[in-house]
């Protein structure tokens, strides 16, 4: 009777104690992600630029390895179109601190268009905990970016009125429904300030010129709606009347 196959077991993988072979080993890993990562040394120098971030940015390792991230070639950009390497770069403030960071934020492409990236920073220390240099990765979040716009234009067909811009009905009652939770879970009062325009299709004004009218004053109903309809304490019924009395004031012809 013959033995039992012996169980296959996986092989270590062959790698030679050298420096060399285990630094060739962790960038030939680095280059076959499909985030961007880069290297920076304690200058803020780039030290290292895989294939990722070649891809993502488009500068190669030749052109980016050498050059200060202050350089600001990749111009990043936040939401609101801020500068992040002149006085906010969250890397400089890892390098600052030693601590880990995260954020979503704007670079421009070699080719000149903006590529939304997700951004993870964490420092690099020595044996003695100092830091030493730091590692950004980062990710193409183009996608996640498309289907927030999309969310937020539904959202807006959903909740506002197309003419004017301000919300509509479903979202004044969704909002009073939940003031009413409020309410009910946390005991709060809040006051209800409903302004309409009476006779507006009556005023003798061009259609044209009577839209601009509605949207300028839905902008200013815009402006306090939230603080006005929901968050005024419905006991201080001199603060409702307050308020309302002031847009009429404002809201009346000279």
């Amino acid at each position: 009777m013959t033995d039992p196959p012996s169980p296959i077991r996986p092989q270590p993988l062959e790698l030679s104690s050298s420096r060399e072979s285990v630094r060739f080993f962790h960038e030939q890993v680095l280059d076959n992600l499909y985030d961007g990562v880069y290297f920076v040394d304690a200058e803020r120098r780039i030290i290292y630029w895989n294939k990722g971030a070649e891809q993502l940015t488009g500068y190669s390792p030749t052109e980016a390895v050498g050059r200060y991230c202050f350089d600001n070639f990749l111009m990043h950009v936040d939401d609101e179109g801020c500068a992040l390497c002149v006085g906010h770069c969250p890397l400089a403030a890892t390098l600052a601190d030693g601590q880990r960071r995260g954020a979503e934020i704007y670079l421009r492409h070699k080719l000149g268009h903006r590529v939304p990236v997700s951004v993870r920073i964490a420092p690099i220390t020595d044996s003695t905990d100092r830091v030493i240099g730091a590692v950004e990765v980062f990710s193409d979040i183009s996608a996640k970016k498309k289907v927030e716009r999309r969310a937020g234009e539904l959202e807006t067909l959903a909740f506002c009125d197309a003419l004017t811009g301000v919300a509509n009905r479903r979202y004044v009652e969704l909002e009073a429904r939940q003031a009413m939770q409020e309410v009910a879970e946390f005991g709060r009062s809040v006051g209800l300030l409903l302004i309409d325009v009476d006779h507006f299709k009556k005023l003798h004004i061009p259609r044209l010129s009577r839209c601009s009218a509605m949207r300028s004053s839905a902008l200013d109903v815009q402006s306090w709606r939230r603080e006005a309809l929901l968050r005024i304490p419905a006991s201080a019924a001199d603060t409702v009347s307050s308020s309302s009395a002031s847009y009429m004031d404002a809201s009346r012809p000279p």
